[in-house]
């Protein structure tokens, strides 16, 4: 899979298995292995429609993590950063 070959390139293996810089390429590492991934709910959802993984609820609560965004004045009014800032 073309797509997977530069991200599986740039792989390093740690203790607890392989570190990866794309969500969709660790979910492929998942499918015949005991392994674990904590991914977002709709990441999840598409990463099982990829490949044969189970999804699991987290059994204990975890912190939401806030997300914020950072752009220069220039680009207050340009329509397509206005559109990916929603």
């Amino acid at each position: 899979k073309p797509w997977n070959a530069p991200a599986t390139a740039a792989a390093s293996t740690t203790a607890s298995g392989p570190t990866v810089p794309i969500f969709v390429v660790a979910a492929s590492t998942l499918t015949g292995t005991n392994w674990m991934l904590m991914l977002p709910h709709n990441l999840g959802r598409y990463a099982q429609k990829l490949f044969q993984i189970k999804i699991l609820e987290l059994p204990f609560e975890i912190t939401k993590i806030l997300l914020g965004m950072v752009w220069h004045e220039r680009l207050d009014r340009d329509p397509c950063q206005a559109w990916f800032r929603g």
